[in-house]
């Protein structure tokens, strides 16, 4: 870098190739910190990786708000005959990295105090960050919530209600007498007092491990349940001692005071300044908006009429005769439920009269719902069936289906929606009650999704995929796998795949990048160095000689990780500076690169029954991808 700022010839070859050098070394340590962060997120690691951090960002800092390397690129820039002597790529480089150094302060280098300020809000901010993480994980893990009585949980999937017993027999808990079943039939022999927890019998704890929550929001028929838990969920860290209320607010804070030192009226304009599409993206989606809007709105009032014939029915929709008896719900040392203020709660009688609420009122701007005026009756069918007449003809606007939905009911909340929608889909087929229609997984068995989803890429772009088996490269973990993505004989990239959920690693999925493609790099003339990324899952991991079953969000997340693979791979950007998603426009990444009509193609490769190996009944299989549209649109 010294060198570099002592620069005289504005040419690429003195001064971008040299930076382009620098920075990928600089990227490949950093990307290898922050990946050993998310895949083993323990105190030691977290320690390591903070003071690695620590270090690395000194010298990011000192190369983005280096004047003397700031002045030169932009001579380079402005150079009379530099859109002659540079392509189209580099010049991007150029802009994409004066526009970096702005945002990172090189303005500033001649005001000590800004800088410092700027400096000192940057730190704060990477705390706040990793503090907002650290307290999402540890409520994560505290809440637990045991039931004892099975009416509650019938109709759960089996798959469901064996982890929950797994979770209670982790704490020690037993079975005792007189406790109601959750399957359907019941079982002929309740198991004898201080029997291990049971899928059958019980008792069962539910967590908020993604498999469990997912599962018993789409499926547990006791509206209080669902209640209970979302809101517990929304608020598992808004409660001392892992309280994101005051991070947020401080985050928001020094965001803002950054963007105003940085000459920006706010956080937002300042990072949708250098990554956000042109005007004509938003004139696209502008123009998406209503169709889309109406897609949603049809499924909206469909689900609605199904909510007035099923109370018609004498099915209680709205919790109004329901009771909810024998469970304890705890969360470890101060984690408490969004029942009163209670941090301890236990309950043995029927709730439906209590009325959710949260601790502190503040805590309603950010995982609260606002109450809203019930209205009578809770659905106006009359406002339904006009909806569905207009939509049958016209697409609504954004604004009118809000102001529809709104008349046609104040009623339904967001713990009814994954419910009824799941209930929907499976009403093509109500009549069914074997174990397919319970536990759609056992037809999503692992090397059949992964084939699927392989298989789509070589129908949509002849590229294949190859698994590494005897010249697999070092890996974190001994699960971790690692392919190949080629486009007929060449090499488009490498990628590592971490499937498996594990007690260290973060809960979300995602797609990292560990090396970026690139062309001074190459071991050869016009030959690129290909890009590598990691593509990470959280699919609870099979027992010894069983294979892993994917839940619908786990496939879903499979087909979503694989596209930002595809996305970053198949990039033929090989200048360092924005070679893969690096100068990608925010509104684009989540752009997914599989239609939906696709995905339907690839399921040929899950239709038969895990276990007895029959075939999926004709009428299940649009109802399985019906899920799939279902979840698609709730992404």
């Amino acid at each position: 870098l010294d060198e570099l700022e002592v620069e005289t010839a504005d040419t690429w070859d003195k001064v971008l190739q040299p930076l382009e050098l620098l920075y990928d070394g600089y990227e490949r340590v950093t990307s290898v910190f922050e990946l050993l962060g998310m895949v083993s997120h323990t105190e030691e690691m977290e320690a390591a990786v903070r003071q690695g951090n620590a270090l690395a960002r000194g010298f990011s800092r000192r190369l983005q708000q280096s004047t003397a390397l700031y002045n030169l690129l932009l001579r380079v820039r402005n150079h009379r005959k530099s859109w002659m002597t540079h392509s189209f790529s580099q010049l991007r480089a150029l802009d994409h990295w004066l526009a970096k150094m702005r945002q990172g302060g090189v303005h500033l280098a001649k005001n000590a105090t800004a800088l410092a300020s700027l400096n000192r809000l940057d730190d704060e901010e990477i705390e706040l960050n990793r503090q907002f993480v650290d307290n999402v994980k540890q409520g994560t893990a505290a809440f637990h919530l045991t039931l004892r009585n099975g009416e509650a949980l019938r109709g759960v999937p089996r798959s469901t209600l064996a982890a929950m017993a797994a979770a209670a027999q982790q704490r020690d808990l037993m079975y005792s007498s007189g406790w109601t079943w959750a399957t359907e039939p019941a079982s002929s022999t309740p198991p004898l007092d201080g029997a291990a927890p049971t899928p059958e019998w019980g008792p069962w704890t539910v967590t908020f491990d993604p498999l469990v929550y997912d599962s018993m929001m789409a499926y547990c028929p006791n509206r209080h349940l669902r209640q209970l838990l979302y809101q517990s969920f929304e608020n598992r860290a808004s409660q001392v001692p892992w309280d994101n209320v005051p991070v947020v607010e401080r985050l928001l804070q020094v965001r803002r005071n950054r963007a105003l030192l940085l000459g920006s009226p706010s956080y937002a304009e300042l990072v949708s300044s250098r990554r956000m599409g042109a005007d004509k993206a938003n004139k696209v989606l502008d123009v998406m908006l209503a169709p889309v809007a109406s897609v949603a709105m049809r499924t909206l009032m469909s689900m609605l009429r199904l909510m007035a014939a099923s109370e018609a029915q004498g099915e209680d929709v709205w919790g109004d005769k329901s009771k909810l008896s024998r469970f304890d719900a705890n969360g470890a040392s101060g984690q408490g439920l969004a029942l009163g203020q209670s941090r301890s709660v236990s309950l043995h009688a029927g709730i439906r009269d209590a009325t959710p609420q949260f601790s502190v009122v503040r805590h309603m701007r950010y995982g609260g719902i606002a109450p809203i005026k019930p209205q009578s009756p809770k659905l106006n069918m009359r406002i339904v069936n006009g909806v569905e007449r207009i939509l049958n003809h016209h697409y609504l606007s954004q604004r009118d289906c809000v102001a529809l939905l709104t008349n046609a009911t104040t009623n339904v909340r967001a713990w009814d929606v994954a419910y009824w929608a799941r209930k929907l889909d499976s009403n093509v087929e109500s009549s069914s009650k074997t174990a397919e229609t319970k536990d759609p997984s056992a037809y999503f068995a692992l090397n059949r999704v992964l084939s699927g989803a392989f298989g789509l890429l070589s129908r949509l772009w002849g590229m294949h995929v190859v698994e590494s088996v005897r010249d697999k490269p070092p890996v974190w973990h001994s699960d971790v796998r690692h392919f190949q993505l080629l486009n007929g004989t060449e090499l488009l990239g490498n990628f590592y795949l971490d499937l498996y959920a594990r007690p260290n690693k973060i809960n979300t999925p995602f797609t990292h990048s560990l090396v970026k493609r690139s062309e001074v790099h190459g071991h050869f003339p016009r030959k690129d160095r290909v890009p590598t990324v990691v593509m990470s899952t959280n699919i609870k991991a099979p027992k010894p000689g069983k294979q892993a079953l994917l839940q619908m969000n786990d496939v879903l997340a499979v087909f979503h990780e694989l596209g930002r693979v595809v996305q970053t791979l198949a990039n033929r950007e090989n200048e360092v500076l924005v070679a893969g998603t690096t100068a990608v426009p925010l509104d684009f990444l989540e752009v997914c690169c599989c239609e939906c009509k696709s995905v339907a193609d690839s399921g040929a490769n899950c239709r038969d029954f895990l276990q007895t190996s029959s075939p999926v009944s004709p009428k299940r299989a649009p109802q399985i991808f019906s899920q799939f549209l279902e979840l698609w649109a709730t992404e």
